[in-house]
């Protein structure tokens, strides 16, 4: 994931009250590559940095590249008024994450399993902007592709944090940050409406895009009560990963795991 070194640095460079530089996010971009499958490994081509608003980072994924806009970064997780420079720098790690995913996605689609034929339900990653270049965020947040690559990017990050010495302990505020972040991605884009459902992201992008007929690659079919037959073997997690149906009940659920400070 990331060596222990490395992550002590990140540690250290926190203590000194900084943010991570482009040394540093080269550094880890090239680590936690390191442990992706071969392919993404092999024909990845290398991280670059650039200026483009709204976005952290964009992926090239066709031509395996990563770019950064380093001022965007420092824009965003200075928006976490509260937050420790530690934290602002996870934040900035589960930006990595979340590139590496995207990078990672011909493979999955390759694999030609559920979570591939969801990303390629997509179709393009262009979908959500219009003629002149403006991104429509409404249809960002609920392409599947992106509420994937959100979702594991905290997933990761929060797992490699429960299994770091002491982390848990000595930094506890972080480490429920970051866990409550979680939850937040993984309810990205669904909304409760005034009869107390929910809303189904991934129709809610279909019907954006205009290919309905794209369910068909993951034999996703509706019935009446906006609920689909062939997910009931899903946790209830991967469910709002993928931007499945979800009940009142699978909410309640998945807020029991947000941490509450004592």
């Amino acid at each position: 994931m990331i060596r222990k070194q490395l992550f002590q640095r990140v540690l250290d460079i926190s203590k000194n009250g900084e943010l991570l530089d482009k040394q540093m996010i080269l550094k880890l971009v090239r680590d936690i590559l390191s442990n992706t499958d071969s392919l993404t490994r092999r024909k990845y081509k290398y991280t670059y940095f650039g200026n483009f608003d709204g976005f952290c980072a964009k992926t090239d994924i066709e031509n395996y590249k990563i770019c950064f806009s380093i001022k965007t970064c420092y824009e965003e997780v200075n928006e976490y008024k509260n937050a420790s420079v530690l934290e602002k720098n996870l934040h900035i790690i589960a930006i990595i994450f979340h590139e590496i995913e995207h990078l990672q996605e011909p493979v999955k689609i390759r694999k030609n399993g559920f979570e591939g034929k969801l990303i390629s339900v997509a179709d393009s990653h262009e979908n959500y902007f219009d003629k002149n270049g403006n991104a429509n965020f409404d249809t960002y947040y609920c392409d599947p592709s992106e509420k994937i690559a959100f979702a594991n990017s905290y997933k990761k990050l929060l797992e490699y944090l429960s299994k770091y010495p002491n982390f848990k302990k000595e930094y506890e505020n972080e480490y429920i940050n970051i866990n409550n972040e979680y939850i937040e991605r993984l309810l990205y884009a669904y909304e409760k409406s005034d009869n107390g459902k929910y809303n189904i992201p991934l129709i809610d992008f279909i019907l954006a895009i205009k290919k309905t007929s794209n369910l068909r690659k993951i034999n996703f079919k509706l019935v009446k009560k906006g609920e689909c037959k062939n997910i009931s073997k899903i946790d209830t997690e991967k469910r709002f990963m993928y931007g499945l149906p979800v009940t009142m009940e699978n909410v309640e659920q998945l807020e029991k795991k947000i941490i509450l400070r004592r």
